[in-house]
């Protein structure tokens, strides 16, 4: 059996005949049904019903692992926290347990009080954010926008 797009110039010439009257809606449809392309059609929409369905299930998936790995990490924070509280309630700054060597271990950070109060040398300057949502309003509204266009793109419907 051919491939969709092999049957493509077949199923576009027999279009053209019923758009130009040449042959009627049904000589179409059988014509069409002999080609096998309703089918292939089918056959492909199902494939991508049961894609879209695998893909669904993988976010759920994902979505439940990321709040598994976040419930490890706070629950990794936690210990942490009680190791190095222990420690600095007892003033032990080293300890060999068992396999491991747990230390205290001491770093520095800057924080910043009030931005506004920062010397200009400090801040980097950032490029400008293209605001989207207006430049597509503008032009929706007949406006012409310098260096943007708006684009119709067509999509596949399946219901």
């Amino acid at each position: 059996m051919a491939t969709l797009f092999e049957m493509a110039p077949e199923v576009k010439f027999l279009y053209d005949l019923l758009s130009n009257e040449e042959i009627d809606a049904k000589t179409f449809e059988d014509t069409f049904e002999g080609l096998g392309a309703d089918q292939k059609l089918e056959g492909c929409v199902y494939v991508q019903k049961q894609l879209e369905a695998d893909l669904e299930m993988f976010k759920k998936e994902k979505d439940r692992l990321k709040r598994r790995m976040l419930t490890i990490n706070n629950n990794i924070e936690k210990i942490k926290k009680n190791v190095l509280e222990f420690m600095l309630f007892t003033g032990i700054s080293s300890v060999d347990a068992g396999t491991f060597k747990v230390r205290i271990g001491r770093s520095e950070k800057v924080v910043v009080t009030n931005e506004e109060d920062l010397p200009d040398r400090f801040l980097m300057p950032q490029r400008p954010k293209i605001n989207i949502a207006e430049i597509r309003k503008e032009l929706k509204n007949g406006q012409t926008v310098s260096g943007a266009t708006l684009e119709e793109n067509e999509f596949l419907v399946i219901r």
